[in-house]
């Protein structure tokens, strides 16, 4: 798989939302599985699952939160 970069300026770009770094996460789609994985110059934190990550693997129906912005 090919990652991408999700951020208010990257390949997948949120301007919608002030809450979300020019660069925040990494998406990896491999084998059916979407990893997440925050970059080290993102300022806000990622939830999965009601917790704050570093990394997780969202299986079919999942979703992360970024800011106000459910991915």
């Amino acid at each position: 798989g090919r990652a991408v970069v999700l951020g208010r300026e990257a390949e997948f770009s949120t301007p919608w939302d002030p809450l979300i770094s020019r660069r925040h996460v990494e998406l990896l789609l491999s084998q059916g599985q979407l990893t997440v994985r925050q970059l080290a110059d993102a300022c806000n934190p990622v939830f999965f699952r009601g917790h704050v990550v570093q990394r997780a693997a969202l299986r079919p129906g999942e979703y992360f939160v970024i800011g106000q912005t459910r991915f």
